[in-house]
């Protein structure tokens, strides 16, 4: 069982697969901030990370864990093959950094330009024994202005989603051992099976932000502005995208932003 605590864990792509490395640290750090801004208990950060990796300046309770990986960049076409090497490098990445850390409350996966809310490591100290959380309403900001609302459905598209209790990950003690590749790279390298696998619960109130539009993440999901005048012939879907609109100045502030 849990000891209500709460981890969130990082995994950092390898320096020399991204375009602009300093974007990046800027974008980790707002993240960082966002997590050490909560309510509750002090949490933990343990991020898995290349060796020699550059980082933002780091506060006291982030542990920094060097996954020596072979550098493989991904394939260039979306598709299979890209999919299932995203899978490998984030779950290995992560399973060297929980392997490291033996988090003994709730683990929470974070991407590192993303915001979480500050309500999380108060909802996992009073019930520590949980299996854990969904996050299913969140926001989408693209670092401008508004930020959408998405009401319901939003672990689907974000892995900053979900809340686990540790033991139920099965962590491997030796993440480079062969045996443990496939349940690594399904369950730490994808968030998509947890929610059915661990029986979590939906988190109740707006649990993350999903940032894009950055070129930070692999998603390739655009801007808010973009996606209202691909909407402008189409009246319905135009009100759909203006109506979750939301004031980023009214939101930040439960996300530590």
């Amino acid at each position: 069982m849990g000891d209500g605590s709460l981890t969130f864990a990082i995994p950092v792509r390898d320096p020399r697969g991204v375009e602009d490395w300093d974007a990046v640290k800027e974008l980790m750090a707002i993240t960082l901030r966002s997590l050490f801004a909560q309510q509750g208990p002090r949490p933990r950060v343990v991020i898995g990370a290349s060796p020699g990796t550059a980082l933002p300046p780091l506060t006291d309770g982030v542990q920094v864990v060097e996954a020596d990986l072979p550098y493989r960049p991904l394939p260039p076409e979306q598709g299979p093959q890209r999919w299932d090497a995203i899978l490998v490098d984030k779950g290995l990445r992560l399973a060297h950094a929980l392997a490291a850390a033996r988090p003994q409350g709730h683990v929470m996966v974070v991407d590192y330009d993303d915001l979480v809310s500050s309500r999380l490591a108060a909802t996992v100290a009073a019930s520590p024994d949980a299996p854990g959380w969904f996050v299913d309403a969140g926001y989408q900001w693209d670092g401008g202005p508004l930020a959408a609302l998405l009401p319901t459905g939003f672990n689907d598209l974000c892995g900053t989603s979900l809340l686990v209790r540790a033991d139920l990950l099965r962590i491997p003690a030796d993440p480079d051992d062969p045996a443990n590749l496939e349940w690594i790279k399904q369950t730490l390298g994808s968030h998509k099976r947890w929610h059915g696998l661990f029986g979590l619960e939906p988190l109740g109130f707006p649990g993350a932000v999903y940032r894009i539009g950055s070129g930070a993440n692999v998603s390739g999901a655009v801007g808010h502005g973009r996606r209202v005048l691909r909407a402008a012939r189409r009246p319905a879907r135009f009100v759909r995208e203006v109506g979750v609109l939301r004031p980023w100045a009214a939101i930040r502030r439960g996300f530590g932003a």
